[in-house]
């Protein structure tokens, strides 16, 4: 189990870190995540445990991210290496938080649909490195954005389609794991990560 934590969260740091590829992108995916948390708590529970982390925490990354977007008046920021790392790292403690004990209060298997292209997109790219004989850690431009704007697909609309699919996934992934059951979310889940 503390392998497997360890594994989890250097592998959901670096997936932050990876999908940082444009303007809005790892700060909404961080975003969706906590969303996806704080509505599947409420929608199992009727209560938001530790409401006041989550909406602090909801509000520094929305308040970064129009700043990022430039939809305020402020100069834009960017997170860098060492924000998307350290978004990374809160969202795999948030969510080991949140399905693991003693507090327990969501199925295990909502914390993978809580990140789902993060860890797509990160896995999908370490595969392709490694057929190609590769470092899994060498840059590369195959990440999901960066062939959406090599095709032609300009950087906001990217950034719409890809949180728009992360937001799809999120919601039909706990919709299936509490209507359904873990074992078949876990199969949809390896079926998506399949397909993509």
């Amino acid at each position: 189990g503390i392998a497997f934590t360890v594994f989890a969260v250097v592998g959901l740091t670096n997936g932050f870190n990876m999908v940082d590829g444009i303007d809005g992108l790892a700060s909404g995916h961080m975003l969706i995540g906590l969303v996806t948390v704080g509505l599947t708590l409420f929608g199992v529970h009727g209560d938001v445990h530790q409401i006041e982390w989550l909406v602090v925490l909801f509000s520094a990354v929305f308040g970064f991210w129009l700043v990022n977007l430039s939809l305020t008046p402020l100069k834009r920021v960017f997170l860098g290496d060492a924000g998307s790392l350290l978004l990374g790292f809160i969202m795999a403690w948030t969510l080991i938080y949140y399905t693991q004990k003693p507090v327990a209060l969501l199925n295990p298997m909502v914390a993978l649909w809580c990140v789902t292209i993060p860890v797509f997109d990160t896995v999908v790219l370490i595969a392709r490195r490694l057929m190609n004989k590769r470092s899994p850690f060498a840059p590369d431009r195959n990440h999901l954005h960066h062939l959406l704007v090599d095709i032609g697909v300009s950087p906001k609309v990217v950034l719409v389609l890809i949180l728009g699919l992360s937001l799809m996934a999120n919601a039909l992934g706990v919709f299936v794991t509490y209507a359904f059951g873990s074992a078949v979310s876990l199969v949809l889940y390896g079926a998506f990560l399949f397909s993509f």
